[in-house]
């Protein structure tokens, strides 16, 4: 997961062909979700500056990350 601090998209390195993902704000609320693209990148540009957690589902298996927003 790249960039980190992001501020247009993040991008996903991931061996799996499809994920699923959740944005999730300090609060707890999720505010961005979806499934992976064929690019592999997350549009951030509307979201607002702060610290989010990127929750990523994939075979299975799931992975959190802490994502900064400026």
């Amino acid at each position: 997961v790249y960039p980190n601090p992001a501020t247009d998209v993040i991008n996903i390195t991931s061996n799996a062909p499809r994920y699923e993902y959740q944005m999730i704000n300090s609060l707890g609320q999720v505010v961005l979700e979806g499934v992976s693209s064929e690019d592999n990148t997350i549009s951030v540009a509307n979201m607002q500056n702060g610290i989010y957690f990127l929750k990523l589902v994939a075979d299975g298996e799931m992975k959190i990350n802490k994502i900064i927003i400026q």
